[in-house]
């Protein structure tokens, strides 16, 4: 799958920050709300980015992230 630079930019964006909502990258981007979750689908396509949790508190992180996070909870 290609990946545009808006989309490259947003991966980049959920690293740094750690996660981050739809609402954060429609404003940080300026972009819709119809055009950041395109970009969200193609990032959990190609398997780049999870979701996490449930509306609604949805975050979306690096997969990576989401791993080790999960690996390091007490249970």
């Amino acid at each position: 799958m290609h990946k545009t630079s808006t989309r490259l930019d947003i991966l980049q964006y959920i690293v740094d920050s750690g996660g981050a909502t739809p609402a954060v990258l429609k404003e940080e981007f300026s972009l819709s709300r119809q055009a950041v979750h395109r970009h969200l689908r193609a990032l959990i396509t190609e398997g780049s980015v999870v979701k996490w949790g449930s509306p609604p508190i949805v975050i979306y992180v690096k997969r990576r992230v989401l791993s080790i996070h999960s690996a390091v909870q007490p249970g």
